[in-house]
């Protein structure tokens, strides 16, 4: 298709693209506003050429732009954001950051860490499925010399490393998410601490980060973890490979958020009728009732349907 004619205009403050599947048309929506004085930037799975490469390099020159996301696609040309790091140095108002890491080296963690020192970050996403030493260091310096003292949103998706953990559980998160992860036993340590630790947590996300190498002991703590954010308002259990043995410490868990108002308990096929049966009546001797419990993609028979539904105002 030809996109030549495609046209926004130079007064826009932002730009987002999500799960875009045509390079040429990401191409040409950066285009269109390469001389608007964009605040926002953001680019979230979506394919990354080299001509997007370089109209992406010329607008990360703008002085305030204020909110960053550089994700590629998984079938992107370009698959990391490694070396967007050197032309983000100058900025100084950031408040979101959001990008895609492979393998940083000795002088991108200078530069990382010189972003991380400069700007008021309140969101920070990590995409990387090697953390290594470069980015840990980078991470838990910054964090022990309260350079991320404004922090409120952290997301980890593919891998993180226990020494960042351990870091994070000094900083005042508000929403938190580790996806895509396998936890295991060194992982489970310092995010059970750190749990502990965040009082004042909204959202929780744990999708996709599979209980199946730990204990059911170890699973327990931390179900007994996350119930110490008192303040928890939306959970995402989704695939954990969460089994029935788990339920009952996952019951005592719920009992005891009372701010809860969504479940996501999607994906987690291992459960059986007895598991949600369990869970159904969990929720339904809570004081507050759920406002929205999610699982589809699972084993439920219609009579344990019709309990979950009856237990939560919105189920699906």
């Amino acid at each position: 298709d030809d996109y030549s004619a495609f046209a926004i205009g130079n007064h826009l403050l932002g730009i987002k693209l999500h799960r875009m599947k045509d390079a040429s048309l990401v191409e040409c929506a950066l285009r269109s506003v390469s001389h608007a004085p964009l605040k926002t930037l953001e680019i979230d799975n979506c394919p990354i050429n080299e001509e997007c490469e370089q109209l992406i390099s010329s607008l990360l020159q703008k002085e305030h732009i204020r909110q960053i996301t550089l994700i590629p696609s998984d079938d992107s040309p370009i698959k990391a954001t490694d070396p967007f790091l050197a032309q983000l140095r100058h900025l100084r108002h950031l408040i979101s950051l959001e990008v895609e890491l492979r393998n940083v080296t000795a002088k991108e963690k200078e530069e990382l860490s010189c972003i991380l020192q400069q700007n008021p970050l309140t969101k920070l996403r990590l995409k990387c499925y090697t953390f290594g030493d470069h980015l840990s260091s980078a991470l838990t310096d910054s964090i022990a010399l309260d350079h991320l003292s404004h922090l409120q949103e952290v997301h980890f998706e593919g891998y993180t490393d226990p020494k960042v953990l351990a870091a994070m559980q000094h900083c005042s998160l508000r929403k938190f998410s580790l996806t895509f992860v396998d936890l295991d036993d060194e992982l489970m340590t310092p995010l059970c601490v750190a749990l502990r630790a965040w009082r004042s947590i909204t959202h929780l996300d744990l999708e996709w980060s599979s209980l199946s190498a730990l204990s059911l002991s170890a699973c327990e703590e931390l179900f007994a973890s996350i119930a110490q954010c008192e303040s928890l308002q939306c959970l995402s259990l989704r695939g954990m490979d969460i089994t029935d043995e788990m339920m009952p410490a996952i019951c005592r868990m719920l009992s005891k958020l009372h701010h809860l108002n969504e479940l996501n308990m999607c994906y987690n096929n291992k459960l059986t009728g007895a598991g949600w049966r369990q869970l159904s009546r969990c929720l339904s001797g809570r004081s507050r009732k759920l406002e929205v419990l999610v699982a589809w993609e699972t084993r439920i028979d219609e009579s344990v349907e019709e309990e979950l539904r009856n237990a939560t105002y919105f189920f699906r």
